[in-house]
């Protein structure tokens, strides 16, 4: 049983660094590629548009991580929103109305 396990392995293997070869050799730059023209080296890119990656923990599991990648201007966005919906979820739990204490007790 286990030459039956190591003669698959090895096969599996061994099909998977021929397919490997073959897609390397078969994938060769395009020549129109090399004709493009660039942006010029003076400009500078957007700082908002660099792409930032983050290792946030996965819902409902204490050890997976999961990586997400979005622009500098998309983490914003997503971070004014959250503080929008958290100060929207406090007002909602307390009746909606902040209230003020007047001297008599009341609001």
């Amino acid at each position: 049983m286990k030459t039956l396990i190591t003669a698959v392995a090895a096969l599996a293997l061994g099909s998977s660094w021929a397919l490997a070869q073959e897609a390397t050799t078969a994938t060769a730059p395009a020549p129109a590629a090399e004709t493009e023209t660039t942006a010029p080296a003076t400009e500078e890119p957007d700082p908002g548009e660099e792409v930032i990656c983050r290792r946030q923990r996965a819902t409902g599991s204490l050890t997976r991580r999961v990586e997400i990648c979005m622009t500098r201007n998309e983490w914003n966005t997503t971070s004014r929103r959250s503080g929008e919906a958290h100060s929207a979820t406090g007002r909602a739990a307390s009746g909606g109305v902040q209230c003020r204490p007047d001297p008599m007790g009341g609001c």
